[in-house]
């Protein structure tokens, strides 16, 4: 994972997967209802089925989103798929991306994702479920290629909050990671002027805010 800061999606730099399996990754307070959403721009289509995100509880992946080669997510449940894919996106367009996923009690979890277009609004999910059988919390996102499959896109505006989606925030100067909860801050690595890699406590870059996030 690289930072671009030639053709960022907001600000002086995005997070830049270049036909490549990194990702990043934050963890957060265990949060009942978790809502999460981040800007991505589709670079090339993959020539497989990328995980470009996912929630999991306490170790576990639950709500996750793959890329399929047509460029439509595909919302799943662990490894089941859940509902119909989205409409295709197009190369070169920046899209906004919604992931919701809530605890239950045992047989009534729910699971939706959304998809729109960069500077829209989010309307109904393109897929969703409310049946879902876990019962633990979200606490932890990893977004990028997180399985074994390259994938090459550009994500910016990364939020994490809860009880209802965070308002899309375009960042000036930052590449915003995540804002776990109400009360907490966001979290975000600020450029110095320098790009290239970004791992923690690389000495170019200075980090302000409570950080967790990991290059794989």
């Amino acid at each position: 994972m690289t930072l671009d800061s030639a053709t960022p999606i907001h600000g002086t730099a995005s997070a830049r997967f270049a036909n490549t399996t990194g990702y990043l990754q934050e963890s957060f307070p265990a949060t009942a209802d978790t809502f999460l959403t981040m800007r991505m721009r589709l670079v090339t289509l993959p020539t497989g089925s990328p995980r470009i995100v996912f929630l999991s509880n306490a170790g576990t992946t639950v709500g996750n989103l793959t890329l399929s080669s047509a460029g439509r997510l595909r919302l799943r449940n662990a490894s089941t798929a859940v509902g119909v894919e989205s409409p295709a996106m197009l190369v070169g367009n920046t899209y906004l991306i919604g992931l919701h996923q809530s605890r239950g009690t045992g047989a009534d979890a729910v699971l939706e994702a959304f998809l729109a277009p960069d500077g829209g609004t989010f309307g109904a999910p393109f897929a969703r479920m409310t049946s879902g059988t876990w019962t633990t919390s979200a606490d932890r996102t990893r977004f990028g290629a997180t399985n074994s499959t390259a994938v090459d896109v550009t994500i910016d505006d990364v939020l994490v909050g809860s009880g209802a989606m965070p308002n899309a925030v375009a960042s000036t100067g930052a590449i915003v990671l995540a804002a776990a909860v109400p009360g907490s801050s966001y979290a975000f690595i600020a450029r110095d002027g320098s790009a290239g890699g970004l791992a923690v406590n690389d000495p170019r870059f200075t980090f302000a805010c409570p950080v967790a996030d990991t290059v794989a």
